[in-house]
């Protein structure tokens, strides 16, 4: 997952800063030497005061969880010392709200924008919180302006996640009580924006969750109608599903199998481990990154603990299924249940190879693995585009195409879809390769032919002998590609 690393601050509704300082009768100077419309508490605590607000000047750039969680912790640090120093420097002749702190601020933006990695927009605005008494909250964004609200109370917390529209660097997100003359402390439990980051596992815990009824403890368990209406949904449109959870697998797969639904998952992490170790095995035998998954559970500490480990993956609760599948249900229309054949395919591979006398190389060689490369036209296209805004591992420039960006791409080069079967059976449309006369433009490859000699052989059949240059763009993840295709360029 990536967020939004930035900083949240206080405001006003009827801001006019710095001549409002002078003016207004309802200014309170704060130790950061700014009107202090609102208090910030431990653990997400905020009071609003009479015409207070939430503001965040949007950097334009979206960062790693851990990257959010180091500048947290940075600020955490050096805010205090700012505003001793405003405080101590206040009698200079600057205009409130300038000073020591207001050369904090500007650092401390240009820092956050500086350290988040990627330049992309957020996607979702996630916010969940609860109050001392009832109120209605006002999310807004500058540009586009759109707004949206969400009603909190004592009793239980509200939660809002929306879909934002293409937003700009410099657009500004606020939060203020919809009656902004009221006072009022709010608890926010979680207010991030996320990117749209492509989920292409989704792993379910059985208990309480996928099924009800408690599997060990010999209770007649019955499959949720809700949840596994959600896992055909999400297997309709390409997102696979794997099963992550405490419980017997040879007990557990007899009743998956008994209930009819077994064959709708693929490489099933069942142990009593903890589901965050369940978790990264899954994501090695899918040969995916960790923030390509979901994980739903209807245990609060085993969602914790996943969260404290493994912030890359997107944690849900089994009350939230129903947004989970309308976040994802656009990422690849059309592909139908293909991928999750393909995945049960390759768990057959893997046992194979588990069995094979001689190495992994030598296993596929023995398999019959075929690779032919077609024209880009019809469902392969769309397919080609999808892998070039999907994978990260083996993309050479990890460049992002729109669909008009891609005609123009498929028009101005000689291009080919990548095909590849064996004897266990087809994998499908795995990759995407683009050239100019002795020059690769483009070349991407699915991570489930990573490591089985694919890429060496399609870049043999484009070039026949010919010696070619290439785009390569370093990433962090691509480090594979580029290995292979600096040795075939060097060959």
């Amino acid at each position: 997952m990536k967020v939004v690393a930035d900083f949240w601050e206080d405001h006003c509704v009827e801001c006019g800063e710095p001549a409002c300082f002078r003016t207004c009768s309802r200014f309170r100077r704060g130790a950061h030497g700014r009107c202090e419309r609102i208090l910030f508490g431990d653990s997400g605590l905020v009071k609003f005061r009479e015409w207070g607000k939430l503001e965040l000047l949007w950097h334009g750039r979206m960062a790693k969880p851990e990257t959010a969680a180091k500048l947290k912790a940075w600020n955490a640090r050096w805010e205090p010392v700012a505003k001793v120093l405003q405080k101590m420097f206040g009698w200079l002749p600057v205009a409130y709200g300038r000073g020591p702190y207001g050369v904090f601020r500007s650092l401390r933006w240009r820092k956050a924008k500086r350290a988040a990695e990627f330049k992309e927009t957020p996607f979702r605005w996630i916010v969940e919180a609860t109050a001392k008494e009832k109120v209605s909250l006002l999310l807004e964004i500058s540009s586009p302006r759109s707004r949206w609200t969400l009603d909190v109370g004592p009793d239980t917390s509200g939660k809002i996640e929306v879909a934002l529209p293409p937003v700009e660097e410099g657009t500004l997100f606020s939060i203020k009580l919809l009656d902004s003359n009221d006072e009022c402390e709010v608890r926010f439990l979680r207010n991030e924006m996320v990117g749209d980051d492509m989920v292409k596992c989704v792993a379910w815990d059985l208990d309480g969750t996928l099924w009800q009824g408690t599997l060990s403890e010999g209770d007649d368990v019955k499959l949720t109608t809700e949840a596994i209406k959600a896992v055909k949904a999400l297997d309709a449109c390409g997102v696979v599903n794997s099963l992550c959870s405490k419980n017997d697998e040879d007990v557990a797969i007899a009743k998956l199998k008994e209930l009819g639904v077994e064959e709708l998952f693929v490489f099933p992490q069942i142990n009593w481990g903890p589901k965050s170790e369940s978790l990264r095995r899954l994501a090695e035998e899918m040969n995916i990154g960790l923030d390509a998954m979901a994980f739903v559970d209807d245990r609060e500490e085993n969602r914790a603990e996943v969260r404290d480990r493994l912030p890359q993956v997107r944690v849900i609760a089994e009350t939230e299924i129903g947004q989970l599948v309308g976040s994802v249900k656009h990422q690849a229309p059309g592909l139908g249940c293909e991928r999750r054949k393909m995945y049960r395919e390759e768990m057959v591979r893997r046992k194979a190879v588990k069995d094979f006398e001689g190495d992994e190389s030598a296993f596929y060689e023995a398999s019959g693995l075929d690779v032919e490369l077609l024209s880009v036209e019809g469902g392969r296209k769309t397919r080609c585009l999808e892998l070039l805004q999907r994978t990260n591992q083996l993309n050479l420039t990890a460049r992002r195409y729109d669909e008009r960006e891609f005609d123009e791409l498929v028009g101005a080069t000689e291009c080919r879809a990548v095909r590849v079967c064996d004897k266990y059976g087809d994998y499908g449309v795995v990759g995407f390769v683009a050239w100019q006369g002795t020059h690769l433009v483009e070349c991407c490859f699915s991570c489930r032919v990573a490591k089985r000699g694919v890429e060496r052989k399609v870049l043999d059949q484009v070039s026949a002998g010919r010696h070619f240059t290439a785009d390569i763009v370093e990433t962090e993840r691509n480090g594979e590609i580029r290995r292979i295709v600096r040795e075939w360029l060097d060959a």
